[in-house]
């Protein structure tokens, strides 16, 4: 499928491929790279069922490696809309950029958060959702609605966050990101991935990694009805802040 388009693209076509995120990005990776990627042909990768999300399909489906992947590959810009207008947005800008570009979506049927008329999509820029003053959370893809509903939950317990949305994560909006974290002093980010441990010499945020798998159970009972993303990104947030 990509060497296919590969050579379409040599032939001034702009071909627009999909498949699940496993497949396009894992299983074609070395396609993507050398086919599409090295001469730098004007291909769009359009990956489905990305992220942990995509669980009923098992842990063998679950591309948690591809933004890191793609990125990788030189010239190749990735995006990862947060809802449907969005997706829309990046799918029209994929097919006005030239070059490679890969777009990431979701499984998950999540809340649309940009149908408003000021809402303007531009490559390479981030959004500020949510004003704040005290944390800055950067959320990109299905994790943004998530992380604009832990905001509202911080907020009940006096911390005035920040909400961006990165959409596009290469080229990264740097000024955004540098000066958000400039403006509260810490940021957070949320994306729908399989965490790391940070590094930390303290041991309880050294052993987040382990704890993210039952932390939810925990905030959901401080919390009834609470769901399970923006549950675990309160939980490792206030972490965070009281060792600020």
């Amino acid at each position: 499928m990509v060497g296919i388009a590969a050579g379409l693209a040599t032939t001034g076509k702009i071909p627009f491929v999909s498949s699940f995120a496993m497949f396009a990005a894992g299983r074609a990776f070395e396609q993507v790279r050398n086919s599409v990627g090295y001469p730098k042909l004007n291909v769009k990768i359009g990956a489905t069922h990305a992220g942990i999300s995509v669980g009923e399909d098992g842990a063998t489906h679950q591309c948690c490696e591809d933004l890191a992947l793609m990125r990788t590959i030189p010239g190749m810009v990735v995006m990862n809309p947060s809802d449907d207008v969005e997706a829309k947005a990046a799918v029209k800008a994929a097919l006005d950029h030239e070059g490679p570009v890969y777009i990431r979506f979701g499984r998950l049927a999540v809340p649309v958060i940009n149908d408003n008329p000021d809402y303007k999509f531009e490559l390479g820029k981030g959004v500020v959702l949510r004003e704040g003053k005290d944390v800055t959370l950067i959320a990109t893809g299905l994790e943004v609605s998530e992380t604009l509903v832990a905001a509202e939950k911080l907020a009940q317990d006096g911390i005035d966050a920040q909400v961006i949305n990165i959409h596009t994560i290469k080229p990264l909006d740097e000024d955004l990101v540098v000066s958000a974290a400039k403006k509260t002093g810490t940021s957070f980010a949320s994306c729908n991935v399989l965490p790391s441990a940070p590094t930390s010499s303290n041991n309880d945020l050294g052993n987040m990694n382990v704890l993210y798998r039952y932390a939810f159970k925990y905030i959901c009972r401080i919390y009834p009805g609470y769901n399970r993303s923006a549950a675990i990104l309160v939980w490792k947030l206030k972490a965070k802040l009281s060792c600020k």
